[in-house]
């Protein structure tokens, strides 16, 4: 989904409004989150999910301008599904 998402920004969300370069900047800063994530998976679980955590806030506040289109809207609720699904318990409820 990630891909997908990139997509819609790159060709649409911030031509037409619905995104600020400042969102933008957040998401390309989420992106690398994942992926620094995504490494650490393997190495140090902790600081994996401590990465996945500061994503998820930094998806959070991220707030578009206008309501996105359907299948823009299903896609980053996709992204943020899954990477709130990663998470403890305890650190979904304080997300």
């Amino acid at each position: 989904m990630i891909p997908l998402f990139q997509d819609d920004i790159d060709t649409f969300l911030v031509k037409e409004g619905y995104l600020t370069e400042e969102d933008v900047k957040k998401w390309n800063d989420i992106v690398k989150l994942i992926k620094e994530a995504y490494k650490k998976s393997f190495s140090s679980p902790n600081e994996c999910l401590e990465k996945v955590k500061n994503a998820t806030e930094l998806l959070s506040s991220i707030s578009t301008k206008k309501p996105l289109p359907p299948e823009m809207k299903t896609r980053l609720e996709e992204i943020k599904g899954y990477l709130y699904s990663l998470l403890p318990e305890e650190a979904n409820s304080s997300a």
